[in-house]
């Protein structure tokens, strides 16, 4: 029969495994900063996205993926953040963009959080790329400009109507 240390241990280890398995196959970036500034854990989407190995990116600072117009604001956060574990970002689903190895810029939605190690503080990011998202945002701006513009010069009156309350959702300037 196992000893008791022996089922912890094997569960430890099968715990070790779900979480590496986890971070490992996550479509986000995820992505672990010392108290140093400097990257300490690179998923495989990581690499994805920016395009750096993890080999790579480990030890470097994490301003090797932040454009060069927010590393003043970045420096000045990271500052403040060493010492208490707050910042402005930290807790909020922030979009942002990041640079990639490249020398494209990337839009991303990031997520922060704070944990402490050994009495400094670390964080743990959580990037998404969303271009695609931006590029079908920019696509609907473009097409409600186009409604807009078409509904505004029709000479005939417009008029859109809520069919359950009867209300007015919209009136050309003819229909005015």
């Amino acid at each position: 029969s196992e000893s008791a240390y022996k089922r912890a241990e094997k569960a430890l280890r099968e715990r070790e495994e779900m979480f590496r398995t986890i971070v490992e196959t996550a479509k986000d970036a995820i992505i672990m900063m010392d108290g140093e500034g400097r990257i300490s854990y690179w998923n495989p989407a990581a690499e994805e996205i920016f395009g750096y190995a993890s080999q790579e990116a480990i030890g470097k600072e994490l301003t090797m993926i932040i454009p060069e117009r927010y590393h003043k604001d970045y420096r000045t956060g990271f500052s403040a953040f060493k010492g208490t574990g707050q910042g402005p970002a930290i807790g909020r689903l922030v979009e942002s963009e990041s640079i990639k190895k490249n020398g494209t810029e990337c839009p991303v939605e990031i997520s922060i959080s704070a944990i402490q190690i050994k009495g400094q503080w670390h964080s743990v990011g959580i990037a998404r790329d969303i271009t695609g998202r931006k590029c079908m945002e920019a696509s609907l701006k473009e097409s409600l400009r186009k409604y807009r513009m078409l509904f505004e010069i029709e000479r005939e009156a417009v008029m859109l109507i809520d069919s359950k309350t009867q209300r007015f959702l919209d009136v050309n300037r003819a229909a005015e």
